[in-house]
């Protein structure tokens, strides 16, 4: 999983599965919710979006927890 911002940027731009993408969104969020609550954040807003564009309901409540 990629681990800077850069890099899920990057993965984003490259995956053509957006569930996969949604899921690494989340998993990001969830690694930095004590580190960096901010970016955090962020992913979750990302992941959110994302889920409820593809009609994701576990992506969209992952998003939720963060």
């Amino acid at each position: 999983m990629p681990e800077t911002n850069h890099n899920i940027e990057e993965f984003l731009n490259s995956t053509s599965d957006p569930f996969q993408a949604i899921d690494t969104l989340n998993k990001q969020a969830w690694e930095l919710r004590y580190v960096n609550v901010g970016e955090s954040m962020e992913f979750s807003r990302k992941a959110m979006e994302m889920a409820e564009k593809e009609q994701y309901p576990n992506g969209l409540a992952y998003s939720r927890l963060y």
